[in-house]
């Protein structure tokens, strides 16, 4: 896919030398052009040019004509990783807005959201001068408002971003709700996040408001607004509540804690998303050490059925599972026998994990469904009827699909939301059965942004606003955990990994997350929104400076008193 792509060409780079990098950075827009080279002529006669201007002295004309993201210095290689750190997310305020020249003659699609804000912003737009068209890959600019009615979330935005940014749009602005009259969370800071990571060649921008903010004249919002259109020095995702314009920072870091009791007894029943294989298996497995009580695990794996095969059961490895089933002879081709190592190595995973919760004391269930469909809710109903109670739920469950946006689709991006934030509505939906504490699994995704990853930051950025919005109901504690990579099967993939690596980010060892997970449970009180993390988050750096931005749009910013 297009991450791998992006690795190799990535190494390629640093190998042959080219823009002139050294062994700790490599220019993303020179890796990302590469990469946009399908065929290996392509790919070839891309070299052999960059190389005849490097001996030209002319150097890469892509570097120039395109901003690179800055990125955080990244540490030498014997400089030592931070221990994961626990961070709290907190609000900081902004100055005004510092518009930078005009619309004149601009080309502006509106995607109608709230009637009366609509109708506002598209007479503020032509006030600057702007054209309004409907939203295609043609337009200067693009301002959604459908995110702040009901119906509509982050794939919505996706949906006419997309083609626009790939297109000659240049400028994006997302007006939101981050949770909707409905209560469905949009997840739309997270995506325009990643957006602005991705398309440093844009401005990229959401703006979350407050529901009263539509109350009232909406004419001095609308004008603010477009003053959003032409502010070039803001983080891609800001909020205004109460006249006060704002981001997200993260901060206040401190060691972990060691837990201490959990509040269950051994009748208390705790559902865990996510299945018994990984990184909420280990969840498990803490929890039922630390408290033996019911655990009710929720995967999409099937249950294994007896004991395996004798014929391969003394096949340690996937190498030697694969001579076993060769010499089995049932299957032939490499996939046929990739495939069965896959189900024969997680099955055996499932049944290691399930055995070793039971032998901690514990009472465990497991149950194949699907966390986006009806029966999951269904499920939640039934364990609380046949014990009398649901004490807690853990919500690990989620998919990758790391694509870049030229190449994500919307089916992608509807499993890897709906997987996170469907699961979660159907268990926030119920926490007037006497539930006591909701963990959601976030991701730091979805708080800085990351390259490749919209329909995840968008899906975790919903997950932080469910648990901002839920929090303190029925007495339950809901708190949204926006974890760094994992060492070890956690939700992020190989090459992102190496990723982390380079801007200096360290892999969490599961030990530590446990750990900062029972913390957390045994806590009746404390913050909606944690970051745990192995690295500073400034080591993702910024999207895009002021000073590139500037040259980017064509002016220089004007600053005022």
């Amino acid at each position: 896919d297009s991450i791998k792509r992006i690795e190799i060409v990535g190494e390629l780079a640093e190998r042959i030398g080219l823009g002139g990098l050294d062994e700790s950075a490599v220019d993303e827009d020179l890796v990302e052009e590469l990469a946009s080279h399908k065929s290996l002529r392509g790919i070839v006669e891309w070299i052999e040019g960059m190389v005849a201007d490097g001996a030209d002295g002319a150097g890469p004309a892509s570097s120039a004509a395109a901003p690179s993201v800055p990125a955080a210095e990244a540490p030498r290689p014997h400089d030592p990783l931070p221990p994961t750190r626990r961070h709290e997310v907190r609000t900081e305020l902004l100055g005004p807005t510092v518009p930078l020249g005009d619309l004149d003659g601009s080309m502006i699609g509106v995607v109608p959201g709230h009637p009366g804000l609509t109708a506002a912003v598209s007479a503020a737009l032509r006030e600057r001068g702007a054209s309004l068209v409907d939203p295609s890959p043609a337009v200067d600019g693009l301002v959604d408002l459908a995110t702040t009615v009901s119906g509509a979330d982050a794939r919505d935005v996706f949906a006419i971003a997309q083609p626009a940014l790939l297109g000659s749009c240049r400028r994006l602005l997302a007006v939101t709700l981050p949770i909707a009259a409905d209560g469905t969370p949009t997840g739309v800071p997270g995506l325009l996040r990643s957006l602005a990571r991705e398309r440093h060649d844009a401005l990229v921008r959401s703006v979350a408001l407050d529901a009263h903010d539509l109350e009232g004249d909406l004419g001095p919002l609308a004008e603010s607004l477009v003053d959003e259109l032409l502010d070039l020095d803001a983080p891609a995702a800001i909020s205004w509540a109460g006249g006060e314009r704002a981001t997200q920072v993260v901060a206040e870091a401190r060691d972990l804690s060691i837990h201490g009791d959990l509040g269950l007894d051994a009748d208390a029943v705790v559902v865990v998303t996510g299945g018994a294989r990984g990184i909420t298996a280990r969840v498990a497995e803490g929890i039922a050490r630390a408290t033996p009580c019911r655990l009710v695990l929720v995967g999409r794996s099937t249950l294994p059925e007896g004991d395996e095969d004798p014929r391969t059961a003394g096949a340690a490895d996937r190498p030697a599972l694969r001579r076993a089933l060769l010499e089995i002879g049932e299957l032939t081709t490499p996939h046929d026998i990739e495939v069965a190592c896959d189900r024969i190595l997680a099955d055996r995973e499932i049944r290691t994990s399930l055995a070793l919760m039971r032998s901690f004391g514990a009472t465990v269930e497991y149950h194949a469904v699907d966390v986006r469909a009806p029966e999951f809710g269904a499920l939640l109903d039934e364990v609380h009827a046949r014990f009398g109670r649901l004490d807690g739920v853990v919500h690990g469950a989620g998919v990758l699909d790391d694509r870049f946006l030229r190449d994500k689709t919307a089916e992608g991006f509807d499993r890897v939301f709906g997987t996170k934030v469907d699961g979660a509505r159907a268990i926030l939906d119920r926490l007037h059965l006497g539930v006591r504490f909701v963990v959601l699994f976030g991701s730091i995704s979805g708080v800085v942004g990351n390259r490749g990853q919209t329909d995840y930051a968008a899906a975790n950025d919903a997950l932080d606003a469910l648990a901002r919005a839920h929090d303190g109901h029925h007495g339950c504690r809901v708190l949204s955990i926006d974890w760094g990579p994992w060492a070890g099967g956690g939700m992020v993939s190989p090459e992102l990994e190496r990723e982390y690596a380079r801007r200096g980010i360290g892999l969490v060892d599961p030990d530590d997350g446990v750990m900062a997970i029972l913390h957390e449970i045994g806590e009746a009180e404390g913050p909606s929104q944690l970051v745990v993390m192995r690295g500073a988050p400034e080591a993702f750096g910024p999207p895009l400076d002021h000073a590139e931005a500037a040259d980017l749009l064509g002016g220089h910013p004007t600053t005022t008193d």
